[in-house]
């Protein structure tokens, strides 16, 4: 009889497995780091089972302090949950307190990338906003024009319509302030979908 040639886990569920072994003290089987299936079980189970930090709890207050959201009651226990959570949340917070582009206060020398420069029209067509000189010669503000304005860029409408959906699943209603920046719906939308796998709901 042939043994079942099994597949090896890719990069990203093996730095997954990792992160998790590294930051919360669990050891392993051998096979976790060398089947595809023992270690996507092994990430589901501590995704779902990890309970939160005392060092995410009190992140989430202060964002909280910032933004005036808090974490319902479904994902305050869960450590995976609350991860992805206080990271929306500060995406927000971004939001909240940079209405405006901001230049880096250092001058740098080095020019941007034709490729930076091609985003960073884009993004100027986008917001209908002209390109300011510095972001054309410095590659630091021109690194600082694509993140100001790649994180607040606001979500479609399919986007929107799946943070709903999975939001009702889930049986949360989604806070207006969520839904203000395409990062941060993107947030919510992993956050409700893998409560609603969690829950089997």
């Amino acid at each position: 009889m042939v043994k079942k040639k099994t597949r090896k886990p890719s990069e990203k569920l093996l730095r997954t497995a990792k992160g998790i072994v590294k930051y919360h003290f669990v050891i392993p089987k051998k096979e976790v780091f060398l089947e595809a299936e023992a270690c996507r079980e092994f990430v589901e189970y501590y995704q779902k089972n990890l309970p939160s930090t005392d060092k995410q709890l009190y992140n989430s207050e202060k964002l909280e302090e910032r933004t005036g959201l808090a974490p319902p009651l479904k994902i305050i226990g869960n450590n995976y949950l609350m991860h992805h959570w206080n990271s929306m949340v500060e995406e927000i917070a971004y939001f909240i307190e940079n209405p405006a582009f901001g230049y880096p206060e250092a001058f740098d020398s080095r020019i941007p990338s034709e490729r930076m420069l091609k985003f960073a029209q884009a993004l100027a067509r986008e917001f209908s906003v002209e390109i300011p000189s510095r972001v054309l010669r410095e590659k630091n503000c021109c690194s600082a024009f694509l993140d100001h304005y790649q994180r607040i860029r606001q979500p479609t409408e399919k986007l929107l319509q799946s943070a709903r959906t999975y939001a009702a699943r889930a049986g949360i209603d989604v806070p207006s302030k969520v839904l203000a920046t395409r990062l941060a719906t993107m947030s919510w939308v992993c956050i409700m979908k893998r409560l609603c796998e969690f829950e089997g709901i």
